[in-house]
């Protein structure tokens, strides 16, 4: 029982630490993010296209998504097949980037409707269609809309 009274304790101390953290550090938490997504891009953009595997793909449309390019986070994810990105767990990543492309671009809500089809169709599941639809909230420290 003490045992378990110290567990909750120290969780609960470790949550009021994480809520404690001031804007001087959640500026700087953002900065580096804004600074790895930057190394990504230049890493990753010397390649050719064709020789980027399904995860440097990911990780090319995570970094243009925090970078804010919505329009190269999108080329990025859709270079993956929705088979991969099922398996991945990362179908949620493309419907954010249709997202937040859609609204700028008229054409891509079509490409949108469509991925959402597939995967109604497929039954990959109901996340990334409740994704794209907006129904689901996205809070810091996850992949985040950048709805412009």
């Amino acid at each position: 029982m003490r045992v378990l009274l110290i567990a909750v304790y120290a969780c609960l101390m470790s949550q009021v630490a994480f809520a404690q953290v001031g804007p001087d550090e959640l500026a700087r938490k953002e900065y580096l993010a804004k600074r790895a997504a930057e190394r990504v891009v230049v890493e990753l953009s010397r390649r050719d296209v064709g020789d980027l595997s399904a995860d440097d793909s990911i990780r090319l449309a995570l970094a243009y998504n925090e970078l804010g390019d919505n329009k190269a986070s999108l080329d990025a994810v859709c270079r993956v097949a929705d088979e991969t990105l099922a398996a991945k767990k990362q179908l949620d990543l493309k419907a954010i980037c249709f997202h937040n492309v859609s609204g700028s671009e008229p054409a891509v809500r079509i490409r949108e409707l469509a991925f959402i089809d597939r995967c109604l169709d497929r039954k990959y599941g109901s996340e990334a269609v409740a994704q794209s639809e907006g129904r689901l909230p996205i809070g810091r420290g996850s992949f985040h809309s950048h709805a412009r």
